[in-house]
């Protein structure tokens, strides 16, 4: 299992599907912000909100729309999923909050 430190803000967990693979490819904790844009791939990024240097990351990637940019930083109380012809984007709420155990 990996641990810290990251290279990406707010990395919590993240995806690579590539449409030359079979399998999704988990990224390590050392990937770098270059690996979420190297090639044509689909990416599934669990990110921290809570992290204050995410929004200054979704700046940096090219290919989000506005759009997807402001449903990833507002802060909703409800999970929203978006769709478009070129993307799948939301926020999922963490609703339960305990520091002294697992959150499920």
């Amino acid at each position: 299992m990996d641990t810290l430190p990251v290279n990406i803000p707010g990395f919590v967990w993240a995806y690579r599907f590539s449409p030359d693979e079979k399998t999704a490819v988990r990224l390590n904790n050392s990937a770098t912000v270059a690996e979420l844009t190297a090639d044509n791939c689909f990416y599934w990024l669990h990110l921290n909100l809570v992290d204050a240097r995410v929004p200054a990351l979704l700046e940096t990637l090219d290919g989000l729309t506005e759009d997807a940019k402001s449903a990833l930083t507002t802060r909703d109380t409800h999970a929203a999923i978006t769709v478009d012809e070129q993307m799948l984007y939301g926020t999922l709420v963490d609703c339960q909050r305990d520091f002294a155990q697992d959150t499920n």
